[in-house]
């Protein structure tokens, strides 16, 4: 019974590792060390992006397995980092599992940034980046709010757990709809008719940036850090 309850903060602990950015050999491992820490004799951990599978043996011979679905991301590496501190901190010390699922709660509801300051860092992203890839003022200004409409879409999407396949694709097709429409406006594409394709470039590619992997992306958890 006491392995049982091991395991499953081993569990929950591999699995906002993963949520978080972690890679699936790190999960694998860390689940294995806490388990044997605490007495199992032999564990056997599977992780995929999508899912934790974990068989423990017990010294009496007694087996066991656990599954966790992961149905979302929300890239932190920050939280990751505590993890990590964490489980390093359970191997070493062994200290009670009710110490641990505390740990765990602490870790789960840290603070994060209201919505509308979400938005707004997702334009300054987007907006920064449509300068970078070639734009100017104005593109720096229409990549912006793409970005916060955008995020506001992804917000939305979240709330409702939509698939995140759907999401990215709702996202991605925002964008791209949002640049070639402000594009082919009728009044921005005579001034600028032969940058035309340079602009529609330049915008998509500052509201997709904030999808980016290494762009560190807390997806709608409020964490934002520059790791490019």
């Amino acid at each position: 019974m006491f392995l049982k309850q091991v395991l499953i903060q081993a569990m929950d602990l591999g699995k906002m590792m993963l949520i978080s950015g972690a890679g699936v050999s790190r999960v694998e491992d860390t689940i294995e060390r806490i388990c044997l820490a605490y007495g199992a004799r032999e564990v056997e951990a599977f992780t995929i992006t999508s899912s934790i599978v974990v068989t423990v043996t017990t010294e009496d011979g007694d087996v066991f397995t656990q599954t966790k679905r992961i149905k979302y991301y929300k890239t932190d590496f920050h939280k990751l980092d505590r993890l990590n501190d964490l489980s390093r901190y359970v191997c070493r010390e062994k200290p009670d599992i009710a110490y641990l699922e505390e740990k765990l709660s602490d870790i789960r509801q840290e603070h994060i940034y209201t919505l509308p300051v979400q938005c707004l860092i997702a334009s300054l992203i987007a907006g920064t980046f449509a300068v970078f890839f070639g734009g100017g003022f104005v593109e720096g200004i229409i990549g912006a709010v793409c970005g916060a409409a955008v995020w506001r879409l992804m917000a939305c999407l979240q709330k409702l757990d939509s698939n995140i396949m759907f999401s990215d694709f709702a996202a991605a097709f925002m964008v791209g709809h949002y640049s070639v429409y402000t594009g082919a406006s009728g009044g921005y594409q005579r001034l600028r008719h032969d940058h035309h394709r340079k602009y529609n470039a330049s915008c998509a590619r500052g509201g997709i940036c904030q999808f980016y992997p290494g762009y560190y992306r807390g997806r709608c958890d409020g964490r934002y850090d520059t790791a490019l």
